[in-house]
């Protein structure tokens, strides 16, 4: 699956966790990661719909604050989040269907 996201094309897929590093930092396991640099979304295989569906959404919205150039500002304060999510939510529902 693809999807726009502002001027990028980001590609999700699904994964094993032998496919692909699905770890923090701390080496905690997730259910997805964002790849910025390469603008991929990987998500990991077999998940209940609600979970795969929560997860894409959570990671949809770090690929929108990515696209949107907000991810290195260090003064995204409460107020600028919220009006983000009014502006951007839709749009990343829509995807995560």
């Amino acid at each position: 699956m693809r999807a726009k996201i502002n001027k990028y094309i980001y590609e999700i897929k699904e994964v094993s966790k032998d496919d692909i590093n699905l770890r923090t930092n701390e080496g905690q396991m997730c259910f997805g990661i964002t790849d910025y640099l390469n603008h991929k979304i990987y998500l990991l295989e077999k998940m209940p719909k609600k979970r795969l569906k929560a997860t894409l959404t959570h990671e949809l919205t770090h690929a929108f604050i990515e696209a949107y150039g907000l991810m290195n500002n260090e003064t995204f304060n409460q107020e600028q989040l919220c009006e983000f999510m009014a502006t951007h939510s839709e749009d990343i529902l829509k995807i995560a269907i």
